[in-house]
């Protein structure tokens, strides 16, 4: 699972446009986030008409057949393995694929441990990186307004997510992989070699402060280590 996210350095997100010869608008993105939630937007480059776009996405997928915005699951994450079987995720699988662009996310010790206090993992030179996502455009057939949201991968943890202890983490996409995963014309069984584990060798984790990341503060209390 992934569920809160950080953005600490926005020139981050602008370094990755870069690479894919995007320009970065200051206005996508104008103050460092220590703890976005689910329902509150990411910055995602997605693919639309042919053409490769940086853009602000809901986070927690809407899929375009729901009745209702307000689902009974949580959306917010998708298993790499399940992608081409669930219905609410085989469509954006297929054709709306993105990167969803963060510095850092947060992780629970799972249970039975009573550990509430969140890990805070990175990279150790602090940089933005991009996770596997999905998007979907929802409208509401009352009012005609659309909802485009998104989703994050998951796959099994690596040593450092294993050590939380977490069995889940985002799929997160260097270099060649990004483009591949944004091309609509790759091979889905080449899609999925890509849903693995990054190597822990160049990340980090920090124990961080319930009190703030639990209760949705958004400042800089929430990487401080405390432990």
């Amino acid at each position: 699972m992934c569920g809160r996210a950080t953005i600490i350095d926005p020139e981050g997100v602008e370094q990755i446009a870069v690479e894919f010869h995007k320009k970065f608008l200051p206005d996508d993105w104008k103050r460092p986030r220590y703890n976005i939630r689910p329902t509150e937007e990411l910055p995602v480059l997605r693919v639309v008409d042919d053409a490769l776009e940086l853009t602000l996405l809901r986070w927690g997928l809407i899929p375009s057949w729901a009745k209702e915005p307000a689902l009974k699951f949580p959306t917010f994450n998708a298993r790499g393995d399940t992608l081409a079987e669930k219905p609410t995720y085989r469509g954006p699988f297929k054709n709306r694929r993105c990167l969803v662009l963060v510095d850092g996310f947060y992780e629970w010790p799972k249970k039975p441990s009573k550990d509430r206090r969140p890990r805070h993992i990175r990279f150790r030179d602090r940089r933005c990186f991009a996770l596997a996502g999905l998007w979907d455009r929802w409208v509401d057939r009352a009012t005609g307004i659309a909802v485009e949201s998104c989703t994050i991968v998951t796959t099994d943890a690596n040593e450092l997510l294993a050590s939380v202890p977490h069995d889940r983490m985002p799929v997160i996409l260097d270099d060649a992989a990004r483009r591949i995963w944004l091309d609509q014309t790759s091979d889905p069984a080449r899609l999925a070699s890509l849903l693995v584990p990054h190597s822990a060798d160049d990340m980090e984790m920090l124990i961080a402060n319930a009190e703030f990341v639990n209760h949705a503060i958004d400042d800089p209390r929430c990487v401080e280590p405390i432990g």
